[in-house]
């Protein structure tokens, strides 16, 4: 393509030809099927999808042409998305618009070319939907309209994944605010629950104990809607990963135990374990996670139960013939009211509060315990689900796998 044929606003086509973040993309089945398909309908040999950049011609896909990309100069492509209607060579060798083409020249050059511009909805011509011969020939007015819809179909595929790209940028961009902004809260409101900590040695009357006590169980609450933001956060971009240590599963069921004593103690409740004699005394894993598991499903159990105990129950997986592997299973029962039965289904799902049956129903959440609870799971190749609930209460249960100590 010489100066002259250059279109005005080339680079704002090149800008928005960068937009799709397509060029250099491995081959991809969605417009395979279009190329194959217009070859298969044209009843030609070669069929391509490509795309224009500065200086070169790369195909997205090439049905019957072992040929990935080609210099600008002297593309046929590159005249074709000149205008805004179809580009048809009969006969190439004939046609004064191509006889200078080497793709062109010679006995085994191409003869026949039918392109459609790949235009996009801004009115940029991105590249070509095209279909070659080795011989001349005609098109006919059918054909040309196949040759239309593929390219718009081409089109379309484009434009999703675009709005996938720029969806999944824009929950990047929001999980990052939240994480920033989660992170801003926490910092001073741990500085807040030390100094009720620090009130809680001094003399105080009691009314200003029981301010106190608000503000304590208040920034406790907070604490914990954070702490699940961010978790949710790092997770929902990838940032969260495994941290693999020796652990001993009954130090780890303790300290979970010990951070939720007051609470349990202030409604009479009793926390109780049983751990298989059969598991190792030392394990390897990611211990703070099963904590957080742990944590989630307990602080659950604790503010939906009005009495009664809470037993954590951890028994090793038998069975199992992989030795690489130990595979551990986990059960949190509660005497709770239970879970009404159109919340099951959507129990683990993100953003989604729990108000269980009984009159101590709406409690304050961000929803995101138990998806939490689903994704650390998953990252151990594990599961998570509702195993009961009735009146009497509810039984949550979690298998994980964790690599064997050698």
């Amino acid at each position: 393509m010489n100066m002259m044929e250059i279109t005005p606003h080339e680079k704002e086509r090149i800008n928005a030809l960068q937009r799709y973040q397509i060029l250099d993309t491995p081959p991809d089945g969605a417009f395979d099927r279009v190329t194959a398909l217009a070859s298969q309908l044209l009843n030609v040999p070669i069929a391509i999808t490509s795309l224009v950049d500065e200086d070169r011609i790369w195909f997205k896909s090439h049905h019957g042409l072992d040929v990935e990309e080609i210099e600008r100069e002297p593309g046929l492509c590159a005249s074709a998305i000149l205008h805004n209607v179809p580009y048809i060579l009969k006969d190439a060798s004939l046609d004064p618009r191509s006889l200078a083409n080497p793709l062109v020249a010679g006995e085994n050059g191409f003869r026949f070319y039918a392109g459609i511009p790949l235009n996009t909805h801004d009115n940029h011509n991105l590249g070509v939907l095209c279909v070659i011969d080795y011989k001349p020939r005609a098109i006919t007015e059918q054909e040309l309209e196949i040759l239309r819809s593929l390219a718009q179909i081409v089109m379309d595929e484009m434009e999703l994944r675009l709005a996938s790209l720029q969806i999944d940028k824009l929950s990047k961009d929001k999980s990052d605010l939240l994480a920033v902004l989660s992170q801003e809260i926490k910092n001073p409101m741990i500085g807040i629950l030390g100094m009720t900590e620090l009130l809680h040695s001094t003399e105080m009357t009691d009314e200003q104990k029981e301010y106190t006590e608000i503000i304590e169980t208040s920034g406790k609450a907070l604490l914990t809607m954070v702490s699940h933001i961010l978790n949710y956060s790092k997770m929902d971009t990838g940032k969260m990963e495994m941290n693999i240590q020796p652990f001993d599963i009954h130090f780890c069921v303790e300290q979970v135990f010990k951070s939720f004593k007051a609470e349990a103690d202030k409604k009479g409740m009793k926390l109780l374990s049983d751990i298989d004699p059969e598991i190792p005394m030392v394990l390897l894993g990611d211990d703070h996670k099963i904590r957080q598991i742990l944590v989630n499903l307990i602080e659950n159990a604790i503010k939906y139960t009005d009495d009664g105990n809470i037993n954590i129950s951890v028994t090793l997986m038998t069975g199992e013939n992989n030795p690489d592997f130990i595979h551990l299973s986990f059960h949190v029962k509660d005497s709770g009211n239970g879970i009404p039965n159109d919340q099951v289904a959507s129990l683990f799902k993100p953003f989604n509060q729990v108000y269980p049956k009984g009159p101590a129903t709406f409690k304050t959440g961000t929803g995101l315990g138990l998806s939490i609870c689903k994704r650390l799971t998953e990252m151990m190749d594990g599961s998570i689900w509702l195993e009961e609930t009735s009146e009497q209460g509810s039984t949550f249960s979690f298998e994980i796998k964790l690599p064997a100590l050698t």
